[in-house]
């Protein structure tokens, strides 16, 4: 597998793409172990996307956090591709999440994975525990998981957070009426 990197990508953007796309397919293709993988030298940025969407093809969930972790946005933005992650709950849980991944990420990540989860969390079951668990302190936050939490829970919540939801208050809970209407709907 060693003969994939140094990718070295020519053409235009489109051409460029599709070559990187099927070096990964051709790289999965080959039953790539993670030690393989780990054992790929990195010559230049685009080694490591190669890198990235391999382990995201193999499904390798060290890799894909310890890329989280990086400073580099790029390859942050090139992990959070693997949507798969929401299957782990043993990461993706507000707990770990708060505890033992965000701290070590940097705060454009931190943001950018939060943005991720509201996106790509729809288990009810999941919502709601994010829900709760932000609920006091990030209200903002809370709220996005909101509308995809059970319906008793919705109906249960809504007398609650009508004063948040206010479009007349200035106070650090100012939500858009279009938030309520999300809700709502």
């Amino acid at each position: 597998m060693a003969s994939f990197t140094p990718v070295t990508l020519s053409g235009d953007l489109c051409q460029r793409h599709r070559h990187l796309n099927s070096l990964v397919r051709k790289a999965k293709e080959t039953t790539a172990s993670v030690q393989e993988l780990e054992a790929l030298p990195e010559e230049s940025a685009v080694d490591r996307l190669f890198k990235i969407d391999l382990a995201i093809g193999l499904k390798h969930v060290d890799y894909i956090i310890r890329n989280l972790k990086d400073d580099d946005m790029l390859y942050v933005s090139r992990a959070l591709k693997a949507t798969w992650l929401i299957d782990h709950r043993d990461i993706i849980n507000p707990k770990y999440l708060e505890d033992v991944l965000f701290p070590e990420m940097i705060k454009p990540a931190v943001t950018k994975m939060k943005h991720w989860l509201y996106i790509n969390v729809r288990d009810p079951a999941m919502c709601e525990e994010f829900y709760h668990h932000y609920k006091d302190n990030t209200f903002e936050f809370a709220i996005k998981f909101l509308n995809h939490c059970s319906h008793e829970l919705i109906l249960e919540e809504a007398p609650k957070i009508l004063t948040k939801l206010t479009t007349h208050s200035r106070d650090e809970f100012d939500i858009p009426k279009r938030n309520l209407y999300r809700i709502c709907v």
